[in-house]
């Protein structure tokens, strides 16, 4: 299971993409440079990890859960009240 924020699911499909593949390709990334120590292994696994990732999670996202998309995007916080709240 997966953890994804809010602001992921609110985005379009490549949003999706390039926000769950980034991640993971620079996690992994970083795991294989201090694995290998040459940055040409941690930039092929970012690479490829990231583009692989980022497009399967995001038509798994869309497949799960169609009305993401619906999402309204978040309110501007101004102190102790939202802006919809003021007449």
């Amino acid at each position: 299971m997966v953890t994804v924020p809010a602001s992921v699911w609110r985005s379009a499909s490549v949003g999706r993409a390039l926000t769950t593949g980034g991640c993971v390709g620079v996690f992994f990334g970083a795991l294989a440079l201090l694995d290998s120590g040459i940055p040409l292994v941690a930039a092929i696994v970012f690479v490829i990890l990231g583009a692989g990732y980022g497009i399967w999670t995001a038509r798994r996202m869309a497949r799960y859960w169609p009305g993401a998309r619906e999402l309204s995007p978040p309110l501007t916080n101004r102190g102790f009240f939202m802006e919809s709240d003021l007449p």
